[in-house]
């Protein structure tokens, strides 16, 4: 902090939910070509960037697949919920714990909506480190888009 300005405050946000999220050899045959993708995946930090990479992708190697497509949603989930104070999503059984920072930038007023309008599928659990717990089911192979639309509207 100097001349009071305030810092932001440095933590990371962690992802860990069951879906198959990578780059395959059939996808992309050359390991250098891979990591290079991965690290341009990893820099995602916008829409832009997240359309950007997505079309690189098609552009390079063609048509993306779905576990590309997964990791690429992760990235842009991962970013948007860093933005507003998240430091983990993860998921245990069916459900997707979505934990903040005490200090989240997360609007209040929105998460209360979210839940309410959620047809019992989230629940806010308060306290010094607030969580949301997204029930999902099966079924439910959209999870991360729907994840990733809560995360944008809670900005």
């Amino acid at each position: 902090e100097l001349r009071g300005e305030k810092t932001a405050e440095e933590f990371e946000t962690l992802i860990d939910v069951k879906i198959n999220a990578y780059i395959p050899s059939s996808y992309i045959y050359s390991e250098e070509q891979k990591l290079e993708m991965y690290k341009r995946i990893s820099e995602i930090k916008s829409e832009n960037d997240f359309l950007d990479v997505q079309d690189e992708l098609l552009d390079r190697f063609g048509e993306v697949p779905e576990c590309v497509q997964n990791l690429l949603d992760i990235a842009i989930l991962k970013s948007n919920a860093h933005r507003i104070g998240v430091v983990s999503i993860i998921q245990k059984n069916e459900n997707i714990v979505i934990k903040f920072k005490p200090d989240s930038d997360a609007d209040v007023s929105k998460l209360l909506e979210a839940v309410k309008n959620s047809d019992k599928k989230l629940l806010l659990s308060g306290g010094e480190t607030p969580y949301l717990t997204y029930k999902t089911d099966n079924s439910d192979n959209k999870f991360i888009t729907n994840i990733n639309k809560l995360m944008k509207e809670l900005q």
